[in-house]
């Protein structure tokens, strides 16, 4: 298993035959700008025809649990109505992005998968989950 790309909150991995990986690991385990950006930048690669299909998982015990609530908080109590609007575009592009993709996408759930982690999930191709997962 090789890295390909990382931040604080993604990394995208070759996990080799063919096939990458986005590896979800912020600290709370919730979807965040970066956790976003990771996801594009795995898109971005599985355009490469070196890549058969993607892999979303997770570093933690819980594959995740749904957005930052403290930022959105953050953003309504200031009255940032464009940055929420422009989060969840960019929230639902990326989605519906991996659900279209021509590539497999497969989910390997484990633990809870609440709100944006279901989501994360329902929108790959597949879901693999462990028996203990929460959707």
């Amino acid at each position: 298993m090789r890295a390909l790309w990382s931040n604080s909150d993604c990394r995208l991995l070759d996990l080799g035959e063919r096939v990458l990986q986005v590896e979800l690991c912020s600290p709370d385990m919730v979807l965040t700008s970066l956790t976003l950006d990771g996801l594009q930048a795995a898109l971005d690669e599985l355009q490469n025809e070196r890549w058969s299909g993607l892999v979303v998982s997770s570093a933690g015990p819980h594959f995740g649990l749904g957005a930052s609530l403290p930022t959105l908080w953050e953003n309504f109590e200031k009255g940032q109505w464009d940055l929420l609007e422009a989060r969840g575009k960019r929230f639902h592009s990326i989605h519906l992005a991996l659900a279209q993709h021509p590539k497999p996408v497969v989910a390997a759930v484990r633990g809870y998968a609440l709100g944006g982690g279901c989501e994360l999930a329902l929108h790959c191709h597949s879901v693999l989950a462990q028996p203990d997962a929460r959707l």
